[in-house]
């Protein structure tokens, strides 16, 4: 898998403010980007449905910090992640927490 595509479908979707969380790869890259910025408490390692369960009263307290952001935390409240998860999970995880560029859609 090229994980950067990951990268680039969250933040065109939140930049256009257009579509929906399509799968756990998108969840993992957006909550590994949140959880370094506002403490969610997860880590790469936990389950797509435990990670939905830690953060789902988190994100109802977070007030995003310009547009971009408020529609990524919109669309991860409505998320609904399936059973599957790998090491391709953990490595978009590790990129969202690593993140530098936010919101550009080139590096």
């Amino acid at each position: 898998m090229v994980t950067s595509i990951v990268r680039q479908s969250v933040i065109i979707k939140c930049k256009q403010k257009i579509s929906v969380m399509l799968g756990n790869y998108e969840f993992y890259y957006s909550v590994g980007f949140l959880n370094k910025k506002y403490d969610l408490g997860c880590n790469s390692q936990m389950k797509p449905v435990e990670i939905k369960e830690k953060i789902a009263s988190k994100l109802e307290a977070i007030e995003g910090d310009s547009p971009e952001e408020e529609y990524l935390i919109t669309i991860l409240k409505k998320y609904r992640p399936s059973d599957e998860y790998n090491d391709d999970m953990v490595e978009v995880f590790e990129m969202g927490v690593n993140e530098q560029k936010p919101w550009s859609v080139k590096l």
